[in-house]
């Protein structure tokens, strides 16, 4: 069992993706609570790294950035990866959803996508995009 917040690399232990999608997750649950003007003013032309420990007490290293997706500067584009530090780190898990100023999220990832289809059907203030945008 690796020690808590030590990287996996170290321990020689195989991460789970299934952990490190759902960690990041987690952190973009946290993000769309915040609402759009926190979310501005934390992440706005800014990068942020966090460091999340897993429940196998493996240590992710998650990288959030925000970017103005348009030039009136209304919608913020926010994007997020995560890696253990292994040979994840080359190819991190990424993520982005996009917020205007009402509120309304536009989310760029497929599994998102799915799971707001399939699972929870329509959700008000929740748009598809496509591919591209």
């Amino acid at each position: 069992m690796p020690q808590e917040g030590t990287p996996a690399r170290k321990q020689g232990v195989s991460v789970s993706d299934d952990e490190a999608k759902g960690v990041l997750r987690a952190e973009f649950i946290k993000l769309r609570a915040l609402g759009y003007a926190e979310l501005v003013e934390r992440l706005a032309d800014n990068r942020v790294d966090v460091e999340v420990v897993g429940l196998s007490g493996t240590s992710y290293h998650v990288e959030l950035q925000g970017f103005w997706d348009n030039g009136e500067r209304r919608e913020l584009r926010v994007v997020a990866s995560i890696d253990s530090g292994a040979l994840r780190a080359f190819l991190p898990f990424t993520d982005s959803f996009t917020m205007d100023p009402a509120g309304v999220i536009t989310q760029h990832s497929v599994a998102w996508m799915i799971e707001a289809r399939g699972t929870f059907g329509a959700r008000r203030g929740f748009r598809e995009s496509s591919f591209g945008e």
